[in-house]
């Protein structure tokens, strides 16, 4: 498992990093996308498809969100970056 922590964001804002997750690889890389009071740090793609953000609560604390529910409910608070992808993916 791999922690959800600021380093990790911090190295996806400069250049995207793949995880692997359900057999395929997904990219997180750095994203401006706001939705309401919502403010992605960065953004799940499969490919070039958009499949939810992770935006930032606090100091080393980061939630998830599906694409289709941003702007309509708060990110799941995720640990780890697998818990964010599977919360992106459902």
């Amino acid at each position: 498992m791999t922690l959800l922590t600021d380093s990790v964001v911090a190295a996806a804002r400069v250049q995207p990093v793949a995880f692997q997750h359900a057999g395929q690889i997904l990219h997180l890389r750095y994203t401006n996308a706001r939705s309401g009071l919502t403010v992605a740090d960065l953004e799940v793609v499969s490919g070039e498809t958009v499949l939810g953000y992770i935006t930032s609560f606090a100091r080393n604390q980061y939630g998830a969100i599906p694409i289709r529910l941003l702007g309509h409910t708060l990110p799941k608070i995720t640990p780890t970056v697998e818990e964010a992808l599977t919360e992106i993916c459902r």
